[in-house]
């Protein structure tokens, strides 16, 4: 299965892979590209999620974004997160790239940044929360590419790999 994720400009990619690579030593997780799933689970060729990525998000829009606070669920793949504020134009893109690949309306969605995935440590869990709150609320960042990755819930992150990778804008603070 392949996913389709926004990854974040040159800073914040670096800053946030620093907190990863410090709560994956921590809790002995592996380290991942921190990003915003678009669309999950695709089941398509390579070629038709490259065409539509390009016809819908390879186009100038407002980028920025913000994170608007830190959360933990008991969902593995959300079990320690940032939610992240998204300009509209990105939303109905988004909205618009679910649709034709998955061809359904579009789920319901969180735009979130993941920090940990099977972070398992429910004592720990709160504490961390709010120190990547604290770190991270109102952050300002924007979103510089799009990308489509073999990942899945299935597959081990070790094994996730980028297929496909385009600049959909230059973020300028």
């Amino acid at each position: 299965m392949k996913s389709v994720w926004l990854t974040v400009d040159d800073k914040t990619r670096a800053m946030f892979r620093e907190q990863v690579g410090k709560l994956a030593e921590t809790a002995r997780m592996p380290v991942f590209e921190p990003h915003i799933t678009v669309v999950g689970d695709v089941d398509a060729e390579l070629d038709v999620i490259v065409g539509n990525c390009e016809e819908v998000f390879c186009t100038p829009l407002n980028s920025a974004a913000s994170v608007s606070g830190a959360d933990g669920l008991d969902d593995p793949f959300m079990s320690l997160f940032l939610d992240v504020q998204l300009a509209q134009s990105v939303l109905e893109r988004r909205d618009e790239l679910y649709s034709r690949l998955m061809g359904s309306e579009p789920s319901t969605f969180r735009p979130h940044i993941s920090l940990a995935y099977h972070f398992e440590s429910q004592e720990n869990r709160r504490s961390v929360v709010d120190t990547m709150a604290e770190l991270f609320t109102g952050h300002a960042f924007g979103v510089a590419r799009i990308e489509i990755w073999e990942a899945d819930k299935v597959t081990p992150i070790e094994r996730w790999q980028r297929l496909w990778s385009r600049t959909i804008n230059e973020y300028k603070p």
